[in-house]
């Protein structure tokens, strides 16, 4: 007897198998790598501009808009905390 053979089914589910496999580790690496550092760069940079946009109200001068009720000095302030933490 010349030993164990496997059929080409067999064969093509153990290849299917080993590349699932192997997309599950590539999958990891990319989400430790990438991912999670991009995440956290993220939520740092979310909280410095909650903290600068917490002082953005300069004057009591209000003004309506269809969107609600606008401060200027706070647009300019807003867009300021934003151009500085949330932009790449």
């Amino acid at each position: 007897m010349s030993g164990f053979t496997q059929s080409s089914l067999a064969r093509f589910v153990l290849f299917m198998i080993a590349l699932s496999v192997a997309g599950i580790i590539v999958a990891g690496v990319h989400y430790a790598v990438v991912d999670l550092p991009a995440q956290e760069k993220m939520k740092t940079a979310m909280t410095e501009y909650t903290r600068c946009t917490g002082g953005c109200v300069h004057t009591n001068v209000m003004y309506t808009t269809p969107t609600g009720t606008k401060n200027p000095a706070d647009d300019t302030c807003v867009q300021k905390c934003r151009d500085e933490y949330l932009r790449p």
